[in-house]
């Protein structure tokens, strides 16, 4: 899993094992212009609970809460498709 903080956040960094929520915007192979696949403004879960794709729970870990961070994720973290 690679990721890049596009803006860091003021709060603090995101808990293990807490409940987060996130926007996200999925897409297909290229990740600025890819077809879209699925998206969401408000999606919970906790984190390093494995309740989402491994991708997540790896590309999230040390994120500050307010921050916008791209991840890209190999299909062995995601969806294996």
């Amino acid at each position: 899993v690679k990721y890049l903080d596009l803006k860091v956040g003021n709060g603090p960094v995101v808990q293990h094992r807490k409940k987060i929520r996130v926007e996200y915007t999925l897409r297909a192979k290229n990740h600025t212009t890819g077809k879209i696949i699925d998206a969401s403004k408000n999606f919970g879960f906790r984190l390093g609970k494995g309740e989402v794709i491994e991708g997540y729970d790896i590309g999230l870990e040390g994120m500050r809460v307010g921050g916008i961070r791209r991840l890209i994720v190999p299909k062995q973290a995601g969806y294996h498709n």
